[in-house]
């Protein structure tokens, strides 16, 4: 299982300050540029090849086709009104899907931390209690990848899959905690059954039931209820984000910024072929009214579905990685005491008084090097360096 601190791979990464050459690379790989380009670029031809037929085999020659720019600039108006509400709305569900991925991810990594946390000071065993935990941050890994290969379909998941015949979603092929701990049983029923989400979180509702009735759990119901509330939570944003992958733009609208995109397509060589005596600038102007427009509502449609595996799409993957390494955290943590006070204490704070993280005052008997994370790694690393070199002496 690779590092958390990983960097998404699904997305193109850039600073909020320049573009850099690695960003642009990135963009120029997209198939949308492509298919932009291949359309851009045979109106850029025919303005050019109209500009040279009106030049050099036809002075002259449709030089007045359009005397007034008037319709063409509300042909223009009209496609811009519809790309830009196309693309508020693609925009407006990513940011949605970015909300609901997160909160998901977040919400079974909280229900993890509560789950595990109830167990301290148990009645029950401690092989029932690990077995317990164990489960818990399998099934919640498993649920994790679920949801995403659900929100990666869409409304085109199919009842009964087939992977012979249909495409694997590339959730499927996510790291999962140890999944062959889970009994063959469950796994066998769980490929079979379409409804795989709902299953696997009646699976962690049920471990939780179990644990409660084995008095693994050491608090009382109503604290439970927090781990389940944010189970729900979770299972909410799912829901939520249902609505951005099954519910399509309208059709209406789509179809009219086509028709549109069509015939300002149409238009732009007759129209720009009178901006210029030159060819050149005519293959340019055209490609340049064209290869805007097409392009970025390409992108929308990337935008639009924000579980896809593309480019411009949230990078699920990396969501279901950085909650594994959370919930192996959770259960290390499990194992060790609980941090205490140390005998270099100071009891006499008052309620006013602070200390920052990064000094204390050379003054104090406390040295400033354990005010920081960082000065507490030196100071370890420092200790482990003398016991070596204690070691090595005798």
């Amino acid at each position: 299982m690779s590092s958390p601190g990983e960097k998404p791979i699904g997305l193109i990464h850039h600073n909020n300050v320049c573009i850099t050459l690695k960003s642009l690379m990135s963009v120029m790989q997209q198939p949308k540029l492509r298919i932009s380009l291949a359309i851009c670029l045979p109106c850029g031809c025919a303005g050019a090849f109209l500009k040279y037929y009106q030049n050099y085999i036809s002075p002259g020659s449709m030089s007045g086709a359009i005397t007034d720019n008037a319709a063409f600039e509300a042909l223009n108006f009209l496609v811009l009104y519809l790309a830009t509400f196309r693309i508020q709305a693609a925009y407006r569900k990513f940011w949605d899907g970015c909300d609901h991925a997160y909160g998901i991810v977040g919400d079974l990594c909280d229900a993890g931390a509560d789950l595990i946390a109830f167990c301290r000071n148990t009645k029950g065993t401690p092989q029932e209690v690990e077995n317990f935990q164990q489960l818990i941050i399998r099934l919640l890994s498993l649920l994790n990848a679920a949801i995403f290969a659900e929100l990666e379909s869409g409304a085109d998941r199919p009842d009964d899959f087939d992977p012979d015949t249909q495409e694997i979603p590339n959730a499927y092929t996510f790291d999962l905690i140890d999944i062959q701990g889970i009994d063959e049983a469950s796994l066998e029923f769980l490929l079979a059954e379409p409804n795989k989400v709902e299953v696997v979180f009646q699976w962690v509702q049920f471990a939780v039931m179990e644990a409660c009735n084995k008095r693994l759990v050491a608090v009382p119901g109503p604290l439970v209820s927090v781990a389940m509330k944010d189970l729900n939570s979770a299972m909410n944003h799912f829901h939520e984000a249902q609505k951005i992958t099954e519910v399509p733009f309208p059709f209406p609208f789509m179809l009219a910024l086509q028709l549109l995109l069509v015939s300002h397509w149409f238009l732009t060589p007759v129209v720009t072929s009178d901006w210029t005596g030159y060819a050149l600038w005519t293959f340019v102007f055209c490609n340049a009214c064209t290869f805007t427009l097409w392009f970025v509502t390409g992108v929308t449609l990337e935008l639009d579905m924000p579980f896809q595996h593309t480019a411009n799409s949230i990078d699920v993957r990396y969501l279901q990685k950085l909650l594994n390494h959370r919930l192996l955290a959770l259960t290390s943590t499990f194992k060790m005491a609980t941090p205490h006070l140390s005998n270099a204490a100071d009891m006499n704070l008052s309620r006013t008084s602070q200390e920052s993280m990064e000094g204390i005052n050379a003054a104090q008997t406390r040295s400033t090097k354990r005010s920081s994370i960082v000065g507490m790694q030196s100071e370890a690393g420092a200790r482990r360096k003398s016991r070596i070199s204690v070691n090595a002496g005798s």
